[in-house]
C-alpha cells in the first residue's frame, strides 16, 4: 500500500513480499510518486513474488494517477534464468499517449502476453477503450485467464484478446512497478519510466470475475479520491 518505507523496502500489507523501490521514487500522500524529468530513473522492484504465478490464472490490480499523456510501461511481469544475467519480459501494463490514438482507440491502458517461447504465439494485447485522464485516479486490473487477457478500467471490462493456454512451466520471476523491465533494460525504449502516482497495488493466483472488479473498483473509491 505504499505507506511507509524501511531503507528502501515497501513490505506487502498481506504476505512477506517486499518492494524495493529505487531512483528517486518516493513515498507520498499515501502512494508511491515516481517524478518527472529525464533523470528520475523511478521503480519499484518485487523480485520474488508468488512462485506460480505465470504457471496459473492470475490477476494484477493497482491504482494509477498520470501526471501527463505519456507512453510509459507500468507494470512488467519479467523472467530471467538464475544463470543468466538477461531476462525475458512475460507481461506488461502500459499506458499509451493520445499521439497514438490513430491506431489505438484514445488515450488506454494496454495488457500485453509476450508468450513467445512459453506459449503458443507471440505477442497478445488487450485495451482498454476508455480514455485516461491526466490528474486523476484510475482504477486498473489486467486478468490472465485459461485462454484470454482481459484488462478494466475504472470497473469496466474493455475488449478480451485470445491467448494460448497457459504453461504449466514454474519460472522464476520479477514484477516492477513503473517501468516494464528492471534496471539493466536502460536502452529499451518501451522501457520509459512513467510519471505519476500509483497506489494499491496487489496480486492475486487467480482471475477476478468482472463482478469482483466491479465491486474492488466501487470499494476503493471511498479510500482513494
Amino acid at each position: 500500500r505504499f505507506d511507509e518505507a524501511r531503507d528502501g523496502q515497501v513490505a506487502d500489507a498481506v504476505g512477506g513480499v517486499i518492494a524495493a523501490i529505487s531512483g528517486g521514487t518516493q513515498l507520498k500522500h499515501g502512494g508511491l510518486f515516481f517524478s518527472g524529468g529525464r533523470k528520475n530513473h523511478g521503480m519499484a522492484l518485487i523480485a520474488d513474488p508468488l512462485p506460480s504465478l505465470i504457471s496459473e490464472e492470475f490477476t494484477l490490480e493497482i491504482w494509477v494517477h498520470p501526471s501527463f499523456f505519456q507512453r510509459r510501461g507500468l507494470i512488467g511481469i519479467n523472467h530471467r534464468p538464475e544463470d543468466s544475467l538477461s531476462q525475458t519480459q512475460l507481461y506488461r501494463v502500459e499506458l499509451l499517449p493520445a499521439q497514438d490514438q490513430t491506431v489505438f482507440p484514445g488515450e488506454t491502458f494496454e495488457f500485453v502476453g509476450n508468450l513467445r517461447p512459453f506459449g503458443e504465439v507471440g505477442v497478445v494485447r488487450a485495451f482498454s477503450a476508455n480514455r485516461y485522464r491526466v490528474g486523476a485516479w484510475h482504477h486498473v486490473v489486467a486478468v490472465r485467464r485459461e485462454r484470454q487477457l482481459e484488462i478494466y478500467l475504472n470497473g469496466e471490462r474493455a475488449k478480451t484478446a485470445p491467448a494460448p493456454p497457459l504453461n504449466s512451466n514454474l519460472l522464476p520471476v520479477a514484477i516492477t512497478i513503473g517501468r516494464s523491465f528492471g534496471p539493466e533494460s536502460e536502452r529499451r525504449r518501451r522501457d520509459r519510466y512513467f510519471k505519476g502516482m500509483v497506489d494499491e497495488f496487489a496480486v492475486y493466483g487467480s482471475a477476478l470475475s468482472s463482478e469482483e472488479v466491479a465491486e474492488h473498483y466501487r470499494l476503493m473509491q471511498v479510500e482513494i479520491p
